[in-house]
């Protein structure tokens, strides 16, 4: 089956803390003295539906948001996303850093197993179909897309594996030029909300020195966290031998590359890309460029 990459957030809600999972038990705030903020309590009344129960919390989870959760809560709302269970949070005491480190996805009210986390809209789902056509092709070459030179240097074998690999590299970087032509478009981006709660940095081995990565005393890590940083320098590489004249591409640091990249590699997923949206492209996941003028 031909396989691709998806991008898409299952982190819909503000940075309240997570909530007990017995049966009942309400989000709690804090007070500025620290204890229990009553007055923000969810209480249910012994008539409320579980339904019920859980669409009170989101709401009150999304009463407490503040600037970009604000922004996010409304965007999501607005374009029929729902996500009545889990939130975001700082999980483990953490506290909020440039790597969002501690920032993840919590419960906000009891889940059951078989219950539905997210429902999304599909064409909201940041996604590169197979064998997609360059969707901007003033911000990159058909070439460079089609077919970016990512792979084993000439002459050497390639085993199946290597060309799994190099498939992988590809669709990932595909997937990161999408994220990054969307973040260059700032505020008129239909992703805009999304885009501005994704960490500005990524604390991933392939940030890390030698002498770091060295201290760890595993040689199949720093191999790792050193192929992942080839795979980045091939990629800046790529859109770099680009002319700047004509291509956008060109003009992306290293920086950029990374992010891209680390962005896709610990939000992305693959799959197999549904059939059914081959008769309804207009509701199928893809970037914003449906056509090529």
């Amino acid at each position: 089956a031909t396989a691709r990459y998806m991008h898409a957030s299952t982190r819909l809600a503000s940075g309240a803390a997570p909530v007990s999972s017995r049966s009942g038990a309400a989000p709690r705030t804090r007070g500025s003295r620290g204890g229990a903020d009553a007055s923000r309590r969810v209480v249910p009344s012994p008539a409320c539906s579980v339904g019920t129960l859980k669409r009170s919390r989101s709401l009150a989870a999304r009463a407490l948001a503040q600037g970009r959760d604000a922004a996010y809560y409304e965007w999501i709302d607005a374009k029929g996303i729902d996500a009545p269970s889990i939130g975001i949070g700082y999980v483990g005491g953490g506290i909020a850093d440039d790597n969002e480190t501690y920032r993840g996805c919590v419960a906000t009210a009891p889940i059951a197993a078989g219950d539905v986390l997210v429902r999304c809209p599909a064409n909201l789902a940041f996604a590169v179909p197979p064998g997609a056509p360059n969707p901007f092709p003033g911000f990159v070459p058909d070439e460079t897309w089609s077919r970016p030179n990512l792979g084993s240097p000439a002459g050497d074998a390639e085993s199946n594996d290597d060309a799994h690999d190099s498939r992988r590299q590809a669709q990932e970087f595909r997937a990161a030029l999408v994220l990054l032509h969307e973040r260059s478009l700032g505020a008129a981006s239909r992703w805009a909300p999304y885009l501005a709660h994704l960490p500005t940095k990524y604390d991933l081995l392939s940030c890390w020195t030698d002498a770091q990565l060295s201290e760890l005393r595993c040689a199949e890590l720093e191999e790792s966290a050193r192929a992942q940083r080839r795979e980045n320098e091939k990629a800046h590489a790529a859109v770099a031998s680009c002319d700047a004249a004509t291509h956008k591409c060109a003009c992306l640091t290293y920086e950029d590359i990374q992010w891209g990249l680390d962005t896709v590699r610990s939000r992305g997923f693959l799959g197999e890309y549904p059939e059914t949206f081959a008769s309804a492209p207009e509701s199928a996941p893809h970037p914003p460029y449906l056509t090529r003028r």
